[in-house]
Order: structure tokens, then sequence, then C-alpha cells
């Protein structure tokens, strides 16, 4: 299973844990996301980057803007334009991650 297709399914899962119902502390959500991972053997082996890289990723998923929270955190950063998936203001396909 590739990186991206994990970390869906580690999201489907806490979204399965939380009741939509009410509202969470962001603390609530980062607990649910650390019992996940910690369910999760397949990760047992994983450096201890990658998983604080999921935990970040995940709760950006479920809390923030997801993949655009970097560019938010990023003071440097002015203006973020959204003109598509596939392209961006040249016509060029861009992936940051």
């Amino acid at each position: 299973m590739d990186y991206l297709e994990q970390r869906r399914k580690l999201r489907q899962m806490v979204q399965e844990r939380l009741d939509y119902g009410r509202d969470y502390t962001d603390e609530e959500v980062e607990d649910t996301i650390d019992e996940v991972l910690m369910e999760q053997e397949n990760l047992e082996l994983c450096s201890v980057e990658l998983r604080r890289r999921l935990r970040k990723e995940l709760f950006d998923s479920l809390r923030r803007l997801d993949i655009l929270q970097i560019f938010v955190d990023d003071s440097s950063v002015t203006e973020i334009m959204i003109n598509g998936a596939q392209q961006d203001q040249y016509g060029k396909a861009e992936s940051y991650f």
C-alpha cells in the first residue's frame, strides 16, 4: 500500500471514531489520531519522523486546510491561487508532495 492510500485509510479510521454530532477540541482529535496510529501494526517499523508527518497531515486534513496548510503557515507566501487539480497558472502540473 502506498503512502497516500495508507493516509486515506487512516483518515477514514479516525473519522469513523469521531461523532460528528458534537464538537471536539483539537486535543481530542489529536488523541484520536494517536490512538489510530498506535493500533497500526504496519507502522511499528516506521521512523518517528514518518509517524509525525502522518499525524500532522491527518490533523491538517481534519481540522485545518489539508494540503494548503503548509502554504498558510509559511510567512513568505502572500497569495494562494487554486487554478485546478492538474495545472498551475503556466499550464504545468506541479506537485509539492
